[in-house]
């Protein structure tokens, strides 16, 4: 089976703009993300950047899955890798615990 291969940005066609988005008042969103979670939260914060309204969706709460968790969970990577929308994750150890995520995300919500 043949691997596919990637362009780079210089390889992009000029046909794909890389202009900002134009607002529209006359719509809820431009982009729906389906998913409240750290993944879908990324998305809508990357959409906004680049000038489109994003709308968040999910049958559950903010982070769903994370609140799941058990509740003395704590994460096997660093607060970095866990940071998203340029808003510093800090901890009190090397490892955030499920708590100090949940808080995290809400407050990225809020951001």
């Amino acid at each position: 089976m043949k691997t596919p291969t990637l362009l780079s940005v210089e390889q992009i066609p000029e046909t794909l703009t890389h202009t900002q988005a134009e607002p529209r008042p006359d719509s809820w969103a431009d982009v729906l993300v389906v998913g409240a979670g750290p993944t879908g939260m990324a998305c809508a914060i990357e959409a906004q950047k680049a000038g489109f309204k994003a709308l968040i969706v999910d049958k559950g709460c903010l982070v769903n899955s994370i609140y799941r968790y058990p509740s003395n969970m704590v994460f096997f990577t660093t607060p970095e890798l866990l940071e998203i929308g340029d808003v510093p994750f800090t901890t009190a150890l090397a490892k955030p615990t499920r708590l100090e995520a949940l808080e995290y995300y809400r407050r990225v919500a809020e951001h």
